[in-house]
């Protein structure tokens, strides 16, 4: 019954790689999850969560993307080719432009007082969706967008990226955030 119900927990698990396999139970050894699995097994033993993550160095919990918004100046074909690694400008893209129509229409009354208030209701809605996406990240892509607009509207920390290649970017976000 125990293989089966690791296998299980592991097969659930797995289509998410921040998710991790863990048995909690005080009759459980190392040694009866062994003859269960033929993946790796770590025996923790801790009071807190703190110490517990202390005694898994390697563990690489998710990353802080969700607290940042990148205010992206790139080619078009820059940032078609960012959002296939995650980097997520919106769903509701103009056919031509390619530009989010939400932030078309913030942006085409960028002088208007309610601008930044419309501005946080497109992060928080697409940050929303961001966080469904594998790595994703945070992205306005408008040639009006710019870092101090952008900081009126939002508590995450912006960072702003220009860019003629993909590379280039990713090479920004990684010194960046």
């Amino acid at each position: 019954r125990l293989k089966n119900w690791l296998r299980d927990i592991q097969w659930e698990v797995a289509a998410d790689e921040n998710l991790i396999a863990t048995v909690w139970h005080d009759r459980a050894t190392h040694d009866q999850l062994k003859l269960c699995t033929n993946a790796d097994i770590i025996t923790v033993a801790a009071d807190t969560v703190e110490e517990a993550l202390g005694q898994l160095p390697e563990l690489k919990l998710k990353d802080d993307s969700a607290s940042h918004v990148v205010v992206l100046h790139c080619p078009k074909r820059v940032v078609q080719e960012l959002r296939g690694l995650g980097w997520h400008s919106g769903n509701w893209r103009d056919h031509v432009t390619d530009i989010d129509n939400g932030l078309r229409e913030i942006f085409a009354d960028s002088a208007s007082t309610s601008c930044a208030k419309r501005l946080a209701k497109w992060i928080d809605e697409v940050g929303k969706e961001c966080q469904q996406i594998r790595n994703g990240i945070l992205t306005i892509w408008h040639p009006d967008a710019t870092a101090e607009l952008v900081a009126k509207a939002t508590d995450r920390k912006v960072v702003e990226i220009t860019a003629d290649t993909t590379e280039i970017a990713l090479e920004k976000w990684r010194q960046l955030k």
